[in-house]
């Protein structure tokens, strides 16, 4: 089912589609199996029409952004009154999972191949990593899962498996990681996975598991490979010459140029009929809460993440600006998944949390900040807004504020939100009159559950 899925994703997969092959007859050689790991990385570029799931599930669905009411499915994921027939949900399962059967097959094919072994041992490793950031994507959103680790070929060899426990997920997304990590180069990525992404992906594994100690041993690692930096402002982190620079440890690639891998993100953030690439779309829009709450006087993010447009005196997300985008659909902005002040502050709070006043907490949280308020980044003489001498309970919240501040339209806050225990709790006070516990899990797709027997629906759905 998936050789005849082959496209590519970026300037580095060089692979063009092609007419359906058995899969006994694809994997014969090296190309072949370059052209199968392409596969498995295009559908990182396809979760949901135009990559817009990451953005509505994962800030739509918070205090961020609300969207244009003209789709049903997304004003019901703000509102809180989704079912189990909304159409992002099911693309999103439905994408991931296509996604998972081809990096199975990669698994399972790749081995018999007579290739060069590094190679070989390259495309294995970055097939481990899809497998473990797909799943590790399902399982926050879905809860617990079918557990799929070897390839469908065909509806006859089709199984119905119930649902996994999440420990049980968890327990394949960890061994894919590390099995990643052992055999990815220590590089930047040119979009492909590297040992760096590997590792800060575990990090953040840990950390939702809340397995601090895991969590900051991971995050260090990553700090100590020599690979990553913060850029000296946070403009450049967003500035498309930069892209897969010192500061990201893994991107989504799009790719403009009218080659069909162009991002839109520009447009959907625009207000709607603006002259932005012919006409800005006003899909997703930043709440005025959360305008209201990054203009920090001094701090350099504001105006980098947002804009005030003089037609509407509304705010609308400017981070995602590209000054050559010609269409709506053929921008070059990634979507970064991981990156280095994410790994920061990842390690403040695990470190926090293992016990408190450790002074490399407070360096690796004071590094984010610097670079936000224009202050030099790596001294050792304090600078004005340096955080010191917090309690716990004080630099947790420090820690949750700035990843705000720092990843604020980058689909991070319902992952935030929901992994801390603040989801519900944080809606109510800001007059969400729908959201419940259920609303820590989406549901699973009616469809999915009409096919498979064996699927049981989250509960309050």
């Amino acid at each position: 089912m998936f050789a005849g899925a082959l496209q590519s994703c970026s300037s580095f997969l060089e692979e063009n589609p092609e007419s359906f092959i058995a899969p006994q007859n694809f994997y014969q050689t090296p190309a072949d199996a370059e052209a199968a790991i392409n596969a498995a990385y295009d559908l990182l570029n396809n979760v949901g029409p135009d990559n817009r799931n990451y953005i509505i599930m994962g800030d739509v669905s918070t205090d961020d952004e609300f969207p244009l009411p003209i789709n049903n499915d997304r004003v019901t994921v703000d509102q809180y009154t989704l079912t189990a027939t909304n159409v992002i949900v099911k693309e999103t399962w439905q994408t991931m999972y296509t996604a998972i059967n081809r990096t199975n097959g990669v698994l399972d094919r790749v081995p018999g191949i007579t290739m060069p072994e590094d190679q070989k041992k390259r495309i294995l490793a970055e097939a481990h990593f899809l497998r473990g950031l797909y799943y590790f994507y399902l399982v926050r959103w879905y809860g617990p899962l079918p557990l799929l680790t070897k390839e469908t070929t065909s509806l006859a060899a089709v199984e119905y498996p119930s649902r996994s426990s999440v420990d049980d997920v968890y327990k394949v997304i960890i061994d894919d990681l590390e099995a990643a990590e052992a055999d990815l180069a220590n590089s930047l990525s040119n979009g492909r996975a590297t040992k760096g992404a590997a590792s800060g992906l575990l990090a953040e594994v840990y950390l939702t598991r809340k397995e601090w100690a895991l969590a900051a041993q991971k995050a260090k690692e990553v700090m100590d490979m020599g690979v990553y930096d913060l850029w000296p402002t946070y403009a450049q982190v967003f500035d498309i010459a930069n892209e897969n620079g010192r500061e990201s440890v893994f991107g989504v690639q799009q790719v403009s140029g009218g080659v069909g891998q162009g991002s839109n993100y520009m447009t959907f953030f625009a207000r709607e009929n603006s002259p932005i690439t012919g006409r800005g779309w006003g899909s997703f829009q930043p709440t005025r809460e959360i305008a209201d709450t990054l203009k920090v006087p001094g701090d350099t993010r504001f105006n980098v993440n947002l804009m005030l447009d003089p037609v509407d005196n509304n705010y609308y997300v400017n981070k995602y600006y590209d000054a050559d985008a010609t269409s709506s659909t053929n921008q070059d902005n990634n979507w970064i998944i991981l990156r280095y002040a994410d790994v920061l502050l990842m390690y403040a709070e695990a470190l926090n949390e293992v016990g408190s006043g450790n002074p490399e907490a407070y360096k690796a949280i004071n590094m984010v900040r610097r670079r936000a308020f224009g202050e030099t980044i790596e001294t050792d003489t304090p600078q004005p807004h340096d955080l010191s001498g917090l309690s716990p309970s004080a630099f947790r919240r420090a820690v949750y504020a700035e990843r705000r501040f720092e990843l604020a339209f980058e689909g991070h806050r319902w992952f935030d939100l929901v992994r801390t225990g603040r989801f519900v709790s944080t809606m109510q006070a800001k007059g969400s009159t729908n959201i419940k516990t259920t609303h820590n899990l989406f549901p699973i797709p009616q469809d999915e559950i009409s096919l498979n027997p064996n699927l049981v629906q989250n509960e309050g759905y």
